[in-house]
């Protein structure tokens, strides 16, 4: 695309890691928590880019 867009990087392997253990505990009755706060990164682009002054 153009302008390449912003974008936020997520941790998809440690997301998929958390879900799985969060399934096993439910299954087993005991899930002690229920959110959870990733870290996650700002990937600037052109679309966050000021214009070019003259």
């Amino acid at each position: 695309m153009c302008p390449s867009l912003t974008t936020i990087r997520q941790p998809f392997d440690l997301i998929a890691r958390q879900c799985i253990n969060l399934i096993l505990e439910a299954r087993e009755g005991k899930v002690e928590q229920n959110y959870f706060i990733f870290p996650t990164q700002l990937v600037e682009r052109e679309s966050c880019v000021s214009p070019a002054r003259p």
